[in-house]
């Protein structure tokens, strides 16, 4: 999914991209969007942009992931951070802070020298303040030398909206990428294959998958997996990408693909050691588990402590694959094992999705972040966990009410039902 991964019939977006990386080499900025379902090449995209502008243009790499919704600026940090701006979530020193994040933003990239290429994969999943501050900059884009190249999908909704306004002002412009024709995926099976396919098995095995390139290589790679061609078995059975998927993953050890599921849960990026604990996996059993992931060609190693999945479709197909309780108890568990590393930022968004409620860790959790991103100008992201306290709070709350409450000190004695100041005052209410 690289740069050299072949794109057919996408003239149109490649072009898009061209024009984009070729004006802001010549000193002009602007923001083209490339929208489309999973599979259909939109991070390739990215990459053949990022190849294009070459080491004359600085590249800022952002990604949306589902589990990092609840991380002020998130993606924009990452992609800022990598073109040298390191003080994003920097405290400002005078006036109202929102406004003075998104206008020390702009000063910065003002004063940058040399071209500048925001690349922002999975807009999707970006915070309510990384759009905010998106939409800001991109409206500001033809005084700099600077440009954006974000892809996203149409759902959830929120980034959408914010690139459908963008584009209807004149800030930026929209390519969409569409499903393959049946003679294109046909073809790209072929290719996969090395021509050992027949024509009728290879357009089959295109309508089943419904023109999507990466669900066409994953069939591809099934078919291989059953030696000679010949047919569809196994393989025709399959309805939808989200069975296509999955019976990738069902030749994985059963230790492997619970490894697998719990990784789904931690997001498109995740800390195999968090992942096994969640799963509950014997410890002395990690390292072949951790090998058969990665020798499935569905998991890869991103440095020594990280790992994602290759695609972000695989773990979204494990994860919608599990039943909703055990969704539920996995995201609690991540939430405890989060918590016990430190990582009370990254925990917020599983304390909301297992719906912890009552749980004076969760809820002291989340007012926590929620004061953290009021600190640094994340108003919208201060507001979601400020409510989401207030929800898992309930009127399970003896005395005064959660929001005067949440505004004091607090955090949780371990996980029983006292809660304590962490000034050292008095215990405060009891959670019935």
């Amino acid at each position: 999914m690289g740069a050299d991964r072949q794109l057919l019939e996408r003239a149109a977006v490649l072009a898009a991209i061209t024009d984009l990386v070729d004006g802001l080499r010549a000193g002009r900025g602007g923001a083209l969007f490339v929208l489309g379902q999973p599979g259909l090449g939109k991070t390739t995209c990215v990459c053949r942009a990022v190849a294009r502008a070459g080491p004359a243009v600085r590249v800022g790499w952002g990604r949306g992931d589902v589990m990092e919704t609840s991380l002020p600026f998130g993606v924009l940090t990452s992609a800022l951070g990598a073109v040298g701006n390191q003080d994003l979530l920097a405290a400002p020193t005078a006036g109202y802070r929102r406004a003075a994040r998104f206008y020390g933003v702009l000063r910065w990239l003002q004063k940058v020298t040399g071209p500048v290429l925001l690349a922002l994969d999975d807009l999707h999943w970006a915070d309510p303040d990384s759009l905010a501050l998106l939409s800001f900059v991109c409206r500001r884009l033809a005084e700099l030398p600077v440009a954006v190249l974000g892809t996203l999908r149409p759902w959830p909704p929120a980034a959408q909206e914010l690139i459908t306004a963008l584009v209807y002002d004149g800030h930026a412009s929209l390519q969409h990428l569409t499903p393959l024709s049946e003679d294109a995926a046909a073809t790209l099976l072929t290719q996969r294959l090395d021509g050992a396919v027949t024509e009728d098995v290879a357009r089959t095995a295109a309508a089943l998958c419904g023109g999507n390139p990466l669900l066409v290589e994953q069939v591809a790679a099934a078919l291989r997996q059953q030696g000679p061609a010949e047919d569809l078995i196994g393989i025709s059975s399959m309805i939808g990408a989200q069975g296509i998927v999955l019976t990738r993953f069902a030749g994985l050890p059963p230790d492997a693909l619970r490894v697998a599921q719990a990784a789904s849960v931690l997001g498109t990026r995740f800390r195999p050691s968090l992942a096994v604990k969640v799963a509950g996996l014997d410890q002395r059993r990690v390292e072949r588990v951790l090998s058969a992931l990665c020798r499935s060609g569905l998991v890869r190693a991103e440095t020594e402590m990280t790992a994602g999945f290759v695609h972000p479709l695989f773990g979204q197909s494990l994860y919608h694959d599990l039943a909703a309780p055990v969704r539920a108890e996995m995201h609690a568990r991540a939430f405890t094992a989060l918590c016990e590393h430190g990582l009370q930022a990254e925990a917020v968004e599983h304390a909301i999705r297992a719906d912890l409620v009552g749980d004076p860790v969760a809820i002291a959790v989340l007012e926590r972040a929620g004061r953290e991103a009021m600190a640094t100008g994340a108003v919208g992201t201060a507001v979601k966990h400020f409510r989401a306290a207030a929800r898992l709070a309930g009127d399970r709350v003896a005395q005064p009410c959660v929001l005067p409450w949440a505004r004091r000190c607090w955090s949780a004695a371990g996980r029983g039902r006292r809660l304590r100041c962490m000034s050292g005052c008095a215990p405060r209410p009891t959670l019935i």
